[in-house]
């Protein structure tokens, strides 16, 4: 499959949230499993885990 390119905002947010479904299986449900927090406190951390990421991509699109 070859990178077809597209506008900087969108292909950052595509990128970002691949990178922030990486961190909630990699950090998130870590946390939940080990340090015993609840479903709620999980959820929530899920969720700004997964927004931080996605800006994060949406500016790193825009710098490239």
């Amino acid at each position: 499959m070859l990178y077809r390119g597209g506008p900087g905002l969108g292909q950052g947010a595509r990128f970002g949230a691949h990178v922030g479904l990486y961190a909630v299986g990699a950090f998130v449900l870590h946390n939940h499993v080990n340090f015993r927090i609840g479903a709620k406190l999980t959820f929530l951390q899920a969720m700004a885990y997964f927004i931080e990421w996605t800006v994060v991509g949406m500016v790193i699109g825009l710098i490239y």
